[in-house]
């Protein structure tokens, strides 16, 4: 059935549905955000973020595991999607795993490399260990865990990377670069080797990303810069660029960041600092008219854990992606329906 075919009272019905769910970005938006600490005892904390809109607010962070519980260390963070227990990266060849009720750690080698940031593999079976930059190691999760990892030898035009980042489209991408950004942005093809076709050089935000399904685009995080990636799963393009000079913010040195899929970002400075950012209303990072904050939120602060995608804390319910997808058929509906509108109108 094409979407013209839909009975008029049919798209009425979707477009209140999606009209409603717009409405309800403007709620208060309350979420728990993890995060990890580069050195110190207290090494994985949570903070609950409040934005109402006009305000951005952080609660008192909370302890969930240190070098007391038995950590090596800890950079990265994700979540182990078979049983909603923290992943962290051990700054050494260590893979550890929390169950933040008790907390009991575990761990897994790498069999070598450096395990800094994580990305979680969409087949759910293993995360993906990688340097600053480094090598690659496939560790398995879920019952699997602490089964070492498998060493992935990086190939093509770089030989080294910082951050995996998987797409819906099944094109996948990296960076590469040191903790301070300025590195590379590209493609990889993930199998007995990590084969790299680098796309940009020298952008400072290519340190950590992810991607957002909220504009279909990947925001990438490092230096003082969020850059937003457009053209996914096609030809990518650079399609806005954030310099936080431009907001008073030049002090600060983005990590890793995260998005909430509503137009959020949510994003590490290793000063302490956590920089927040609402784009919904314009779909670009750059906008002059997002509202932005950059609270202190805790001493040495690394990275923070995704809120979508496979190493996320939380899976959508059914009726909320029913919702999304009958929204997405409403809005698409809608505008083809103007498109007609628009051309008619031009006919003779």
């Amino acid at each position: 059935m094409r979407l013209s075919d839909f009975p008029r009272a049919l798209l009425g019905v979707l477009a209140l549905i999606a009209a409603t769910a717009t409405e309800a970005r403007a709620d208060p938006i309350t979420l728990d955000l993890n995060y990890t600490r580069f050195t110190d005892s207290d090494r994985v904390k949570r903070v609950t973020t409040t934005f109402d809109g006009s305000t951005f607010t952080l609660g008192t962070p909370t302890t969930i595991a240190g070098i007391g519980n038995g950590m090596v260390g800890a950079d990265g963070i994700a979540f182990d999607p078979f049983n909603g227990h923290i992943l962290i990266g051990a700054q050494t060849s260590i893979v550890h795993r929390i169950n933040p009720v008790g907390p009991v750690v575990s761990s897994a080698s790498t069999s070598g490399p450096a395990a800094f940031h994580l990305a979680v593999d969409p087949g759910l079976g293993f995360v993906w260990a990688s340097g600053i930059p480094g090598t690659l190691s496939k560790v398995p999760i879920g019952a699997a865990f602490g089964t070492p990892g498998t060493v992935v030898p990086v190939v093509g035009t770089h030989t080294a990377l910082t951050q995996i980042i998987f797409t819906p489209s099944g094109t996948t991408y990296f960076t590469a670069s040191g903790a301070g950004g300025f590195g590379a942005f590209g493609t990889v093809v993930l199998g007995a080797t990590a084969m790299t076709s680098g796309l940009f050089g020298s952008l400072p935000a290519a340190h950590g990303g992810i991607f957002d399904p909220f504009t279909g685009d990947i925001i990438l995080f490092g230096d003082n810069h969020v850059t937003q990636i457009g053209g996914i799963g096609a030809i990518p393009f650079i399609k806005s660029d954030l310099d936080l000079a431009t907001l008073g913010l030049g002090g600060l040195n983005l990590d890793q960041g995260t998005v909430d899929g509503a137009g959020h970002i949510y994003a590490a400075s290793n000063t302490g600092h956590l920089f927040f950012l609402d784009y919904s209303g314009t779909g670009l990072v750059a906008a002059g008219s997002n509202f932005f904050a950059a609270p202190f939120l805790d001493t040495f602060l690394d990275d923070v854990a995704p809120l979508v995608g496979p190493g996320s804390a939380e899976i959508p319910e059914p009726a909320t992606i029913t919702l999304a997808f009958l929204a997405g058929i409403s809005t698409l509906a809608l505008v083809r329906s103007r498109r007609r509108r628009v051309r008619a109108s031009s006919m003779p």
